[in-house]
């Protein structure tokens, strides 16, 4: 399935931190680069308190990517390039 409008697509800067992406939905292989940036579906399902085959399941387009479940992934990777670690889910 081709992007229509690539340009408005999430985006890292040239130094690497990720850009917030905007109000456009985010696609499998969007939430999958981005979760393997931040760690392994298991870590990543444990700060969200999910479970990991509800990652699995995102990343393979089992389960589309909600507003919610693509702005918490933002946070996770915010937290991480900002070295604010992230919550611990406990």
């Amino acid at each position: 399935m081709a992007d229509a409008n690539p340009g408005n697509r999430s985006q890292e800067s040239q130094s690497g931190n990720f850009i917030e992406p905007n109000g456009e939905n985010m696609t499998s292989s969007e939430y999958r680069n981005l979760r393997h940036k931040i760690g392994s579906q298991s870590e990543v399902a444990k700060q969200l308190g999910v479970d990991k085959m509800t990652i699995s399941n995102r990343e393979r387009g089992v389960y589309s990517i909600s507003r919610e479940a693509k702005l918490a992934l933002v946070y996770l990777m915010t937290c991480k390039t900002a070295g604010l670690g992230a919550y611990s889910g406990e």
